[in-house]
């Protein structure tokens, strides 16, 4: 199947190109291939019409294109637009610095709120309260049982070490604070009762009535100010993107005045190569803009 491929591919290509010249033909056989280099020399033996090439009509897409796609503005500047090419510069800086400004707000909020948690979210407290088979248990949080290090997951693990379960000692467990611990511990009610303003007596501790547990209504605050301040940080992000692209194609759709043309061609060469004493048969791409 491959060599009827290959027979029919020469002869189309015999067919647009024409057969190749009796000289060629002896000047290919009779050249000594260790005597001459095969980049330089094996350039001047071609078919008939090696030049000719497949071309692309002229694209409204140039390098300037890809300039501006790169660093907004540059095209522009190349074009001789300098005041776009300042207006789409210092959109970009901008952008930059408004993200680097509310990405920083959020690294410090995030950073406040996990140890407001750490420092009024007590384990042993919430241990001694919750119990898996009268409360609801939704969720579960990871701790390290101290003795070994090991880390459960609580209350979804069932491989406690014997005698020493979190509810009958929970002198002997501590907090991991990851993910699921900043988490959960003031988002579900389930862990209402870790917060040392948790009042036992009040049977309403719900999420909707957190004035009755500050400290965990503080920490649904900071926690809502740093979302807040990473969903700013990543509309910057994607006003960037889109100087990006608004850049690039404003090269295309508004050229210089004096339109000085642009374009992109591509080209397919036919190339005969001698290597390792034999002929082989090669095609050059070309792209240029």
């Amino acid at each position: 199947m491959q060599k009827r491929i290959a027979l029919v591919l020469w002869m189309l290509f015999i067919g647009v190109s024409g057969t190749p010249g009796a000289d060629f033909i002896t000047q290919l056989q009779s050249e000594n291939p260790l005597s001459r280099s095969p980049v330089i020399q094996w350039t001047k033996y071609s078919l008939q019409n090696q030049e000719d090439s497949l071309v692309v009509p002229d694209s409204p897409i140039d390098g300037n294109f890809f300039k501006s796609a790169l660093i907004p503005g540059w095209g522009q500047y190349s074009q001789g637009k300098t005041i776009r090419s300042g207006v789409f510069l210092g959109i970009e800086v901008a952008a930059i610095t408004g993200y680097v400004v509310y990405d920083n707000k959020y690294e410090m909020k995030k950073d406040e709120f996990q140890t407001h948690a750490e420092n009024n979210w007590d384990l042993q407290e919430w241990l001694n309260y919750y119990n898996p088979e009268e409360h609801p248990s939704t969720h579960s949080i990871h701790i390290r049982y101290k003795p070994s290090g090991k880390v459960y997951s609580y209350p979804s693990d069932e491989n406690f070490p014997a005698g020493d379960h979190p509810e009958v000692h929970p002198d002997q467990w501590e907090m991991v604070w990851d993910h699921e611990g900043y988490e959960n511990s003031y988002k579900y009610d389930q862990f209402a009762a870790g917060w040392i303003t948790f009042d036992p007596s009040n049977p309403d501790n719900t999420e909707t009535s957190d004035h009755l547990n500050p400290e965990r209504a503080k920490n649904k605050d900071l926690r809502d100010t740093a979302n807040d301040f990473a969903d700013t940080s990543m509309l910057f992000v994607s006003g960037l993107i889109f100087n990006h692209l608004a850049s690039a194609f404003e090269t295309v759709f508004f050229k210089p005045a004096d339109g000085a043309k642009t374009g992109m061609q591509m080209q397919m060469r036919y190339q005969p190569k001698r290597i390792a004493n034999q002929t082989v048969n090669t095609v050059n791409f070309e792209l240029r803009w």
